[in-house]
C-alpha cells in the first residue's frame, strides 16, 4: 500500500478515535481534554469555504441531490454565511419537504419556528444589530476602559464549587459593582426585548429573574463547550442565554466566534461537528436556549486595551419558582456565560 494511503488512513482512524473519546454531553459544566478542542478542518473558515465550492461543482451536474443541498447549506452555517445557507436549505425543502427541512430553513431564516423534528438540529437563536444606542455603548465602553483593574479571572464550576480553570477558560469579568453600573440601565431594556424572544424561541418564561456580567476576553481567550443549565442553589433554572457583542471600532481583534452546536433538547444530545457560527459583531446581540452546547472561539488580539478586545455583557433569563425571590442578579459563579 503506497505510503500516502497509509499516512491517510492513520489519520482518519486517530480523527474517529478521538472523537469517539470525547466525554458524553451533561447539562453541568465539565473540564474538556484537550482532545475535545473542535478540530481545525471543522472551523477554519478557508477549508469549509472551499468544500462548499466542492459541492456546488457538484450540484451544477447533479441539481436535485437533496443530500448535497444539505450539507451545502450546513457548510454555509458553520462559516456563518446565513443567507447563502438559508438559499441551500430552500431548495432542499423544495426536494424534500419534511420536518428537518422546514426546521432548517427557520432557523437559517429567522422565521418562525415549526413544530422540532426529531434528533439533532441546529439550535435556534435570535440575532439584534444595532442593539445598544450610542450613549448605551459608551456607558459599556467607559466601564471597560475606566476600570480594567475592576475585572478578575472568569470562574468555572469544578465539582460543583467556582474556581478559574484555564483548560476550560480563558477570560476576565467585571466584579458585581462594576457591572452594577450597566445593570441598572439594561436589565429595563431587556425586559422590553425579551417578549420578542421567547415567541421567536417558543419558549415560557414566566416568573423570571435575570443575571448579568461583563465579560472581556483579551489574546489567547477561549471558553471550550458547554452549555447553561447548570442547576442553580435558589432552584431557578436557566432557560434564555444572550450575549451582546460591545467592543471599539475598528475591531481590534479576530477570532472569537460563538459556534451554537447542532443539538436535541429532549435527550441532550449534541454535534461537535455541526453548528451555527456567529461572529462577534460589534453592537449586535444573540439569544438562544440555554440548555444548547456552545463554544466561544479562541481570539488573537495585538492590544492591551481591553476595549479592544472580544467585550461582552451576557448573562441568562431564569424561570425561578414560587418561592424564590424575586430580583435581578448581577451574576452568579460566570460559569455559563459567552
Amino acid at each position: 500500500m503506497p505510503f500516502f494511503r497509509v499516512w491517510a488512513w492513520l489519520s482518519a482512524f486517530r480523527y474517529n478515535w478521538a472523537m469517539q473519546a470525547l466525554p458524553a454531553p451533561t447539562s453541568e459544566p465539565r473540564t474538556l481534554h484537550p482532545i475535545a478542542i473542535t478540530p481545525r478542518h471543522i472551523i477554519a473558515p478557508a477549508l469549509l469555504a472551499r468544500t462548499a465550492e466542492q459541492l456546488q461543482g457538484r450540484l451544477a451536474a447533479v441539481p436535485r441531490d437533496p443530500q448535497a443541498w444539505r450539507a451545502l447549506g450546513d457548510l454555509h452555517r458553520r462559516r456563518g454565511d446565513f443567507a447563502a445557507a438559508l438559499q441551500a436549505y430552500r431548495t432542499l425543502g423544495n426536494l424534500e419537504g419534511n420536518a428537518m427541512a422546514k426546521w432548517l430553513v427557520a432557523v437559517a431564516g429567522g422565521e418562525e419556528l415549526p413544530d422540532a423534528p426529531q434528533g439533532v438540529r441546529p439550535l435556534p437563536f435570535v440575532r439584534m444589530t444595532s442593539f445598544f444606542t450610542p450613549a448605551q455603548r459608551e456607558r459599556v465602553l467607559r466601564v471597560i476602559r475606566d476600570c480594567p483593574e475592576s475585572f478578575g479571572n472568569a470562574e468555572v464550576l469544578v465539582d460543583g464549587k467556582p474556581a478559574v480553570n484555564p483548560e476550560s477558560r480563558a477570560s476576565v469579568r467585571a466584579y458585581k459593582k462594576v457591572a452594577a453600573e450597566v445593570r441598572r440601565w439594561f436589565m429595563p431594556k431587556l425586559r422590553r426585548l425579551l417578549p420578542r424572544v421567547l415567541d421567536r424561541l417558543q419558549i415560557e418564561l414566566s416568573p423570571s429573574s435575570f443575571e448579568m456580567t461583563v465579560n472581556a476576553y483579551g489574546d489567547g481567550g477561549f471558553f471550550t463547550a458547554h452549555n447553561d443549565a447548570t442547576p442553580l442553589p435558589n432552584g431557578c433554572v436557566r432557560l434564555v442565554s444572550y450575549v451582546c457583542f460591545v467592543h471599539e471600532e475598528p475591531r481590534g481583534f479576530d477570532g472569537g466566534e460563538l459556534l451554537l452546536y447542532d443539538s436535541c433538547r429532549e435527550s441532550r444530545q449534541w454535534n461537535r461537528t455541526s453548528f451555527s457560527r456567529i461572529d462577534p459583531i460589534g453592537n449586535s446581540a444573540v439569544f438562544f436556549p440555554s440548555d444548547g452546547y456552545h463554544e466561544v472561539l479562541r481570539v488573537n488580539c495585538g492590544s492591551d486595551a481591553m476595549a479592544d478586545w472580544r467585550c461582552t455583557v451576557s448573562g441568562h433569563c431564569q424561570r425561578r419558582p414560587e418561592a424564590a425571590p424575586v430580583g435581578d442578579a448581577v451574576a452568579s459563579t460566570d460559569s455559563v456565560q459567552g
